[in-house]
């Protein structure tokens, strides 16, 4: 199975957070920077992969926006999952956090510190980073059952990137080292659970050669 693993586009809410506060604004949608940036991953993986079995997404709108423009390259309808939402962003139980009670901000500490300690303090129920990435495992254990031997893409948050790679790499809660990726960034796993070898490969990780090659920044 091969998984690409992408960030979303440049949005209105990247360019205020942390201090925005309003909840129909924390859940925005692409700049034209970031749309831009949305078309050339999509151009740039029609020619990366010559087939995809199915196209995931975040349900927030940053992610769907960006999907849209890479799921018609491949033909593929977008699936959407609240499982794959950025960290903070879904209750304890992995549900969704609706429009209106979106938080407008993190705790002032580093989640490694409290791993086990609600994100959000203003959410009742709010998600901790020991949930965040028991939800992303749960997304990724359905997906190398249901997609054995295929090809999928998966359009989300820097967050979850981070989440994922933990997952993979086994690393503990208490991480050392954040892994930056700029908006549409790539990122390449490929899982074989019959090889002699350990059974996930790192193709390649954070990858924007689609950005330089358009001169986007």
């Amino acid at each position: 199975m091969h998984i690409y693993l992408c960030r979303h586009g440049e949005s209105y809410i990247n360019l205020t957070w942390p201090n925005e506060t309003d909840p129909e604004k924390i859940n925005s949608g692409l700049t034209e920077r970031g749309i831009a940036q949305a078309k050339a991953l999509a151009d740039w993986l029609g020619n990366e992969i010559p087939e995809v079995n199915a196209v995931y997404a975040s349900t927030m709108q940053r992610t769907m926006e960006t999907a849209e423009f890479v799921s018609k390259k491949f033909r593929q309808d977008v699936i959407l999952d609240d499982r794959l939402r950025e960290i903070g962003n879904n209750y304890h139980n992995h549900m969704a956090i609706p429009q209106k009670d979106l938080p407008g901000g993190y705790l002032d500490f580093p989640l490694n510190q409290k791993p086990f300690s609600p994100i959000i303090d203003s959410v009742e129920n709010g998600e901790s980073l020991a949930h965040f990435r028991t939800r992303v495992g749960i997304f990724l254990e359905e997906m190398i059952e249901k997609h054995k031997e295929e090809t999928i893409l998966i359009i989300s948050h820097g967050g979850l990137i981070n989440a994922f790679t933990d997952l993979i790499f086994n690393v503990g809660f208490y991480r050392r080292c954040f892994l930056r990726m700029d908006y549409t960034a790539v990122s390449h796993f490929e899982y074989d659970p019959d090889t002699d070898r350990e059974p996930w490969r790192l193709h390649y990780l954070g990858q924007t050669t689609h950005l330089a090659l358009n001169a986007i920044k």
